[in-house]
């Protein structure tokens, strides 16, 4: 019972620290394919497109459309890319950079 206890209080602890990160790598093979979306129009000036993203819902990857956004204090869009590990891949999202 107490090896039981301390395995379940592992446990808790580890999937409470793996969901604060919000980077979690589900592997999938084969890559899912790119949705084809047509691009809006601009907003405005100084809006960057800010492409369409996957992302996981639970059970498999779920495409998300682009949008429009203001880039922040000189801040680039990196978008988001497969990265490929030995038993499939996983999306890693897309991130503002400086």
């Amino acid at each position: 019972m107490k090896k039981y206890l301390i395995t379940m209080i592992f446990v808790t602890i580890l999937f409470t620290l793996l969901s604060c990160n919000g980077h979690f790598r589900f592997l999938v093979d084969p890559i899912p394919s790119h949705p084809v979306i047509i691009q809006p129009m601009s907003p405005g000036a100084g809006n960057i497109w800010i492409g369409g993203e996957w992302f996981w819902n639970g059970s498999n990857y779920a495409w998300r459309d682009g949008y429009w956004a203001r880039p922040l204090d000189g801040n680039r869009w990196v978008p988001g890319t497969w990265e490929k590990r030995n038993k499939g891949s996983y999306w890693k999202p897309g991130r503002w950079r400086k």
